[in-house]
């Protein structure tokens, strides 16, 4: 049994779920509850992003009350106290900080989860897994599909898709600059004289700069991007599956939105840095 503390931003949770629920399929009887906690990284509901997840050997469920006392990562903020139930309760935690550097040693994650019941909490890659997992898993409810449809309606053959990250990432932000990514968006309308260029940012001065270089090419969310609300987040989905619809999607450095966005629309990813 293992408890799973999927946690940072959307693309994040999305990939540390299905890591695990592809580990978790060589582990005879073992089964995983994962738990969706709210809060200033990520301020929606899972049910008010997503579609119930369908998988024999994954539950999701929503934070309850008690579970930011016992299930939430320890940390400052909740003086370490979730800690002291988590020491009795599992006979095994690994939590975020320890989770790449182990994955990059070569820590087998599936023999660690066999025996016992075992606590994770995560936003990195642990485990390989095929995209079309990350696929079934996810599937917006049908509200925010309805608007995917309509942001993407008039794509054509060529869409490119464009992920600017910037606000609190400072890699991104010195690593992956506004121009590099000006010079590949006009090499692809060079390439494709139809295309169409769906920008997906955080930042509002990124919006205003693209849209008075290339015009009605150009299609992007009218709403600024909120990570604070259920509003922010419902558009950050719409935003996500808008950018996995185009043919080819330029990312910036180290962000998940990109790699996770490629991997559900099998988009071709070019990641734009220095």
């Amino acid at each position: 049994m293992l408890t799973l503390i999927p946690v940072g931003g959307l693309g994040n949770r999305m990939r540390a779920i299905a890591c695990a629920a592809e580990m978790i399929g060589g582990v005879e009887g073992g089964h995983i509850e994962a738990v969706w906690f709210t809060g200033n990284e990520l301020a929606a509901r899972f049910a008010h992003l997503f579609q119930p997840i369908v998988h024999p050997r994954l539950a999701l469920r929503e934070a309850r009350p008690i579970d930011y006392l016992t299930l939430d990562r320890p940390r400052r903020r909740n003086l370490h106290l979730p800690l002291l139930y988590q020491r009795l309760a599992f006979g095994r935690r690994i939590y975020e900080r320890r989770v790449t550097p182990m994955f990059r040693a070569g820590f087998d994650f599936r023999a660690w989860v066999a025996p016992g019941r075992a606590y994770l909490a995560t936003y990195t890659r642990f485990f390989p897994y095929p995209p079309q997992l990350l696929r079934s898993l996810f599937n917006p409810v049908e509200g925010l599909r309805r608007r995917i449809d309509e942001r993407t309606a008039g794509f054509g053959a060529h869409a490119l898709g464009v992920h600017i990250r910037r606000t609190d990432h400072v890699d991104a932000i010195a690593l992956s600059p506004t121009h590099l990514f000006e010079q590949r968006i006009d090499a692809w309308i060079d390439r494709h004289a139809d295309a169409t260029v769906y920008l997906a940012t955080d930042s509002e001065a990124d919006k205003t700069r693209l849209r008075h270089r290339y015009g009605t090419r150009l299609v992007c969310s009218p709403a600024s991007a909120d990570r604070l609300s259920r509003r922010g987040m419902e558009d950050a989905v719409v935003e996500m599956w808008s950018l996995a619809r185009a043919e080819h999607i330029l990312g910036s450095f180290q962000s998940s939105f990109s790699e996770i966005a490629a991997e559900i629309g099998g988009a071709s990813l070019e990641i734009v840095e220095k």
